[in-house]
């Protein structure tokens, strides 16, 4: 894991927290990655989308000579490039799609129940067992 960050190689607003983040590039890998951080903390998603938006949305602070593109952005800036081409980071679970609810009564499992009831009860008598002998033999 780093302890610092690479050098700024640029700016983005956060969708997620509102502040200004600051965009870097990786520098392992083949792909070269920017990551970018802010108040939400850092993120290193490398889906096409999120390279895409931090590649092309960001507000340079280095010539572009100096910026690799990540091996999965296109040569040309999409023309749908906005907010919504970007999943937002969520702590929220995706909703589903509603599935017609079954008719059938959910059948309990067959799982053998009480064993470890019965497992606490031996081992109980057998320590019972082992302090009555020790106490005997005092």
């Amino acid at each position: 894991m780093a302890t610092q960050n690479r050098p700024v190689i640029g700016y983005i607003h956060c969708d997620d927290c509102g502040e200004r983040g600051t965009v870097h590039q990786s520098a392992r890998g083949k792909g070269r990655y920017l990551y970018k951080r802010c108040g939400c903390g850092c993120d290193q998603r490398t889906g096409k989308a999120v390279q895409t938006r931090l590649y092309f949305g960001m507000d340079r602070v280095v010539p572009d000579e100096e910026i690799k593109r990540p091996m999965n952005v296109p040569e040309q800036q999409p023309d749908n490039l906005d907010k919504s081409t970007v999943p937002a980071v969520s702590d929220e679970p995706e909703e589903q799609p509603n599935e017609p609810e079954s008719t059938e009564t959910p059948q309990p499992e067959n799982e053998p129940k009480g064993n470890g009831l019965a497992a606490f009860a031996v081992m109980g008598v057998g320590v019972g067992f082992l302090l009555k002998f020790m106490a005997g033999s005092l």
